[in-house]
């Protein structure tokens, strides 16, 4: 199960403007208190992109809509 899970995470495709940074991970590293708030604060993170993505993607198929449809 770790495996096919660090497989996929090493081979995700993922848009640059939503990736986690080098500087967003210091970022992390020093705000966090310990190793588990550190996943934590990650997940979270990767969370909130993932949603910023989706909401770009939305209201990217919103504007391929013919104008009658608007």
């Amino acid at each position: 199960m770790i495996k096919n899970v660090i497989e996929k995470a090493e081979n995700a495709r993922i848009n640059p403007m939503y990736e986690l940074t080098i500087s967003n991970l210091k970022e992390l590293r020093e705000g966090c208190k310990d190793p588990c708030d550190l996943i934590r604060c990650s997940f979270n993170f990767g969370y909130l992109q993932g949603m910023k993505a989706a909401k770009a993607e939305a209201r990217a198929a919103g504007k391929k809509k013919p104008a009658a449809a608007r």
